[in-house]
């Protein structure tokens, strides 16, 4: 049974609810009187999930299907994709007095077949419907585990979701995320220690974390990825070492880690009045055999001075910002 829409597809039952006697003075009703099925054209030529083979009916649905109040209607139906990508099922039922439908998660019996029931709790007309859809996730575990489970170099690409958090100190932080959350709160923290000698090459890698980190965030900043009211000025500074400081000596430590590799890779862009720009001036004075000229050089320090004045102001504006904001 197919319908107009590629990744669903719907199978209705009615039913007509009786009320009888017997001896022992039981209450029975009538549930699931299956409708008629109709077909429409798939999109595209095809339909993505198909359901048949809907159980219980009784002569095609021309009789009703009696229950007892209190018995459990038991709905079984055949549920399957038109390719490889997994699929999952749901009963939706309802009474004919309730406007909205509830749901039950379908359970996979094998070769396609799938069930679950409802509660028939009261007399009247009940309707059901099993309603098939691509699990798309599903599929892609599915293929993700055949890959593990042969021995596969497994590549993930990932979007990280652009999100602005507060941190514990209740500044707010742009972050991109991915949903994976480790720390102590969720159980998932782990300390570990390091020999003198393994904490200096930690220290290297954490160094080149900072300065990689570091030109990341500047390409962001180019390409609007980012943005620029991250940068902080002596006022941020100030703030983060008192607040560093409520955490301990060693939070205080690695601050001033950071500070030192985030300052020394500033002195060294490419700047005149910095020492990269001098850098620059000594590459130059080995490439011509002489040195710039005075006239020269001083033009480019007055426009390294007047680039290095702009970021302190617009740190310092940034700094301001935070505070009033």
């Amino acid at each position: 049974m197919t319908n107009d829409k590629p990744s669903e597809t719907t199978a209705t039952k009615k039913s007509a609810v009786k009320k009888t006697t017997t001896a022992a003075k039981r209450t029975k009703t009538a549930a699931s009187k299956p409708s008629a099925t109709t077909s429409a054209k798939p999109v595209n030529g095809r339909s993505r999930v198909v359901v048949e083979s809907v159980t219980p009916q009784i002569d095609g649905g021309r009789f009703a299907v009696k229950r007892v109040v209190g018995d459990q209607m038991r709905v079984e139906a055949d549920v399957f994709g038109d390719g490889h990508d997994m699929v999952r099922a749901h009963l939706l039922y309802r009474h004919a007095s309730e406007q909205g439908w509830h749901s039950e998660e379908m359970t996979a019996l094998g070769n396609d077949h799938w069930t679950a029931s409802f509660p028939v709790d009261r007399l009247g007309f009940y309707e059901y419907t099993v309603v098939g859809e691509v699990d798309h996730f599903l599929t892609w575990r599915s293929e993700l585990k055949k890959r593990q489970d042969a021995g596969q170099d497994l590549d993930l690409p990932m979007v990280p979701k652009r999100t602005e958090i507060n941190d514990q100190f209740g500044n707010k932080v742009e972050l991109g995320l991915i949903g994976v959350v480790t720390n102590e709160e969720r159980g998932n923290f782990r300390l570990e220690t390091f020999t003198p000698l393994e904490a200096v090459g930690e220290g290297v890698k954490e160094t080149g974390n900072i300065i990689t980190g570091t030109f990341r965030y500047i390409g962001n900043l180019v390409t609007g990825r980012m943005k620029a009211d991250q940068l902080g000025g002596p006022v941020r500074v100030a703030q983060a070492s008192g607040q560093m400081a409520t955490l301990g000596f060693a939070a205080v430590i690695q601050l001033a880690a950071v500070l030192s590799v985030s300052i020394g890779l500033l002195n060294l862009m490419p700047v005149p009045v910095l020492d990269g720009g001098h850098l620059v001036f000594y590459a130059i004075e080995a490439v011509r055999g002489k040195p710039l000229g005075a006239g020269a050089q001083e033009i480019a320090f007055r426009i390294g001075l007047a680039m290095v004045l702009s970021l302190m102001v617009f740190a310092t504006f940034n700094d301001i910002t935070n505070l009033i904001g």
